[in-house]
This record gives structure tokens, C-alpha cells and sequence, in this order.
């Protein structure tokens, strides 16, 4: 049996970030973009800043992979930044916002980051979902709240 939370869980990021997320999927296109979500110690559980990661798989329009090199090298860069990594984003450039099979399959196990996904079937107005990872209950569904700071 599944537990489901309480209360909807929400994911908040300021509009900056926001804004790069969905220029850094738009620029990507038709291929897949993928990268990390940080955010500051300053500003408590707020997304602040999104790092594009190139991604690296053989089939980038339909799937992604962070490039190994530059994932090492985003690591130890938010580490000197006193950042924290609190999620995840790719894009989906031809289907829906929803999580396909071989998301499910591939998303990592961090346990409690958030994971994004940015449709852009209709590429000047695309559409977001984001979910809490769990490795308990796989991926649950979050409410958006941008904000502006």
C-alpha cells in the first residue's frame, strides 16, 4: 500500500531560476536538456539557481544523461558555493510533462530532491510538473509556487 502525504507538498524556485529553467530547455531543443536545481544556504528550501548539465546520451531527443565530466565538475562547483543540490530537471521535447517509464527507471535516488520535467510541445509556452523523489513511493506529484525575490 502506497502512503500518500497529508497535505500537498510544494516546491518553491524564484522567478529568475524559473526563467533559466525554461530558456535552458528552449535553447536544448529538439534535444532533451537536463540538468541540477540548487539552492543557497541564505534562502532556506527556495530553488535559486538551475546549472544546465550537457547531456551526453546517444539519443538525446528522446532521452537524457548527465555528461559525466561536467557532472563531476557542477558537483564540486555548487560544493565551493556552499550551495546544496535539491533537484533535478530534463525536458520532454515532444510529449507531455509526466514522467515516462524510462524516467521512472533512471531518476537517481535522492531522496527527498525534487524532479522536474518542462514539456515543450508547444515550444514559446511550455508546461512544467514537478514531483518529490522518494524511494519508497517513486515520484510525488508537488504544487509550484514561484516566487520573486
Amino acid at each position: 500500500m502506497n502512503e500518500q502525504p497529508m497535505n500537498q507538498a510544494a516546491a518553491a524556485i524564484t522567478e529568475h531560476a524559473y526563467k533559466k529553467l525554461i530558456t535552458a530547455c528552449q535553447q536544448a531543443y529538439p534535444d532533451e536538456a537536463c540538468g541540477v536545481l540548487v539552492q543557497d544556504a541564505r534562502n532556506g528550501p527556495l530553488i535559486t539557481d538551475v546549472i544546465p548539465i550537457q547531456n551526453a546520451s546517444p539519443h538525446r531527443q528522446r532521452h537524457f544523461s548527465f555528461d559525466p565530466a561536467e557532472w563531476i565538475e557542477v558537483y564540486y562547483r555548487i560544493q565551493k558555493n556552499r550551495q546544496t543540490i535539491v533537484g533535478m530537471y530534463h525536458s520532454h521535447p515532444a510529449t507531455a510533462a509526466k514522467p515516462s517509464p524510462a524516467d521512472l527507471r533512471g531518476a537517481l535516488p535522492m531522496d527527498g530532491c525534487s524532479y522536474w520535467i518542462v514539456s515543450l510541445t508547444e515550444l514559446n509556452n511550455p508546461s512544467l510538473s514537478c514531483y518529490q523523489i522518494s524511494t519508497r513511493n517513486g515520484l510525488i506529484p508537488l504544487m509550484l509556487a514561484k516566487i520573486r525575490v
